[in-house]
């Protein structure tokens, strides 16, 4: 990224679209992975993919955290968790998994 950016001088860059991937229990990482990121390219990000493994209440509580992180920080303009798919946020019937209602009330 910063060998595009240094490079892309006649560009215009609204915004960097980044993903996280990690355990749900690496909560620090988040903050220091998006925050370093506006730092240093100066830019809005959009979090087009983000999820955390681990158990179903590990997952849960990581969507509280992230999406709480995300709402209160400027710098993020966008953000989408990873995983509309049945047996994830959504049953085979549309309705919605624990962690899939987790994910609709932490918003």
């Amino acid at each position: 990224m910063d060998q595009f950016l240094g490079n892309c001088t006649s560009c215009h860059i609204d915004a960097i679209a980044m993903h996280w991937y990690d355990s749900a229990t690496n909560t620090g990482y988040v903050n220091a992975y998006f925050d370093d990121a506006a730092k240093r390219w100066g830019k809005k990000i959009w979090v087009t993919e983000f999820a955390g493994s681990g158990t179903v209440v590990q997952q849960q509580a990581f969507l509280e955290y992230a999406n709480a992180y995300f709402e209160d920080t400027a710098a993020i303009e966008r953000y989408a968790g990873f995983g509309d798919f049945a047996g994830n946020y959504v049953n085979s019937d549309g309705s919605l998994t624990a962690l899939g209602t987790t994910y609709k009330n932490a918003v």
